[in-house]
Order: C-alpha cells, then sequence, then structure tokens
C-alpha cells in the first residue's frame, strides 16, 4: 500500500513525497518434535514494514530528462535473521536526446539493507550503473552502444549457542557476545 503526493513546482520540476506500508502474518505448525517447538506447535509472526520514499524529476532542457527516488524503510521485526529490517534504495536515471539523431542514458540503482540486531548483523546491498549511446542517423540504420556494471555483496554474523569447541576453534567475533 503506497500513498503518494506530488507538486508539479514548475514546467521543469516535479518532486512527490511517498509512504508505504506492508502487513504480514507468517503463521507455521510444528509437525515434528525439535529441540525448539514441540510436536504440534503452532505459532505466527507479525511484520510491519513503513517506508518513506522522496521523488523529483527534473527537465532543465527539453532535451534532457533526470529523474530520482530514495527510500528507506524499517520492518519492526523479521521471519529469519537474514530478512532486512532496514532498506535503502537510490535510484536516478537520465536520458538526452540533444537532437533527433544521439540519445545517451545513464541509470544508477542501490539497494542497500540491513539486520543490524545483536548478534546478527546481516550487511548486504546491490548495485548497478548503465550507460548508454543511440546513434540512428535515419529509420533504417543505428547503432547501440552499452555498458552495465552490476556489484552485489553480503555479510552475516550469525552466533549461536553450541558446545565447547575443540581448542583449536577460533574465538568468536566480539559482536557474537558470551556465545561459543
Amino acid at each position: 500500500n503506497t500513498l503518494t503526493l506530488s507538486w508539479k513546482a514548475t514546467s521543469q520540476a516535479n518532486v512527490s513525497l511517498g509512504y508505504r506500508y506492508r502487513s504480514r502474518t507468517i503463521g507455521y505448525a510444528m509437525p515434528l518434535i525439535t529441540d525448539f517447538l514441540a510436536n504440534g506447535t503452532a505459532y505466527t509472526l507479525a511484520i510491519h514494514e513503513n517506508a518513506g520514499i522522496l521523488g523529483v524529476v527534473l527537465h532543465p532542457t527539453s532535451e534532457w530528462k533526470i529523474d530520482g527516488t530514495v527510500e528507506a524503510g524499517y520492518a519492526d521485526n523479521a521471519y529469519v535473521q537474514l530478512d532486512p529490517r532496514q532498506s535503502y534504495r537510490y535510484q536516478v536515471h537520465s536520458m538526452w536526446t540533444p537532437n533527433g539523431v544521439v540519445t545517451i542514458t545513464g541509470a544508477f540503482d542501490d539497494l542497500e539493507r540491513r539486520d543490524n540486531q545483536a548478534l546478527v548483523n546481516h550487511v548486504d546491498h546491490n548495485r548497478s550503473a548503465g550507460l548508454g549511446a543511440e546513434i540512428s542517423p535515419n529509420e533504417h540504420y543505428g547503432v547501440d552502444l552499452n555498458y552495465g556494471y552490476i556489484d552485489a555483496f553480503t555479510r552475516t554474523g550469525l552466533c549461536y549457542s553450541s558446545t565447547a569447541a575443540p581448542a583449536s576453534t577460533p574465538a568468536a567475533p566480539a559482536d557474537c557476545g558470551t556465545n561459543t
């Protein structure tokens, strides 16, 4: 569910503010006995997510358009430790057509996510960038040149209780508290 308020400040600029809300409930019934749940134990988990969105569209000239958005969100819970509780997304797109023959485009997208709760410390990002040029002197001939870049990263330090480790095992990181 997203609510957006838009304002056309000038003929060259448009600004929007948005609010996004998502609510979900995950339910599960354990069919087998485990160390954690008895046979037939059921549970539910409610997750509420809130996000703010800022968008800007600029037309510096009739040949050039730039649009970008920034979104910051937070969830009050996570189903598994790798689910992000905080997320940030930054997007910028631009298109410039200096004449009827050449079009230059560029795009950048960055998604950053975190679950920096104690004993988890998950961070990840997915970034992409692209640059393109199209040259079309007429409807019969054209050349497209494009370049794309992608960068993905993830790091999670899961800490959990265990039996005593052998003497040769390295120590747990400091952010694992007293867990072995």
